[in-house]
């Protein structure tokens, strides 16, 4: 989980993150999954995110709700992977 932390662009820190929460699902290490949500959540917000970035993550918290059987988390991260971008608004960027 060191590599979230590293200063790299965070398109690449999300995209290992959604990764490398698919693989704690897949073990079943859903106490390190959310201590990732945790480090991730701040990065949602900063404007170089892409979409489509800001989409698999979302999605992949999706499935680590229902993994863990938390359906309304789950909803509302489903929710957001469908929004075009933090603002609301489409980007022309993916």
């Amino acid at each position: 989980m060191t590599l979230m932390t590293e200063p790299i662009d965070v398109n690449q820190r999300i995209s290992g993150a959604a990764a490398f929460m698919l693989y704690l699902c897949y073990t079943g290490d859903i106490h390190a999954a959310r201590r990732l949500e945790a480090t991730i959540e701040p990065l949602l917000q900063v404007p170089e995110l892409t979409p489509l970035n800001r989409a698999f993550w979302y999605a992949d918290l999706g499935y680590a709700s229902v993994v863990e059987n938390t359906p309304a988390r789950g909803h509302a991260a489903l929710v957001q992977a469908e929004r075009p971008s933090a603002s609301g608004k489409a980007s022309a960027s993916c």
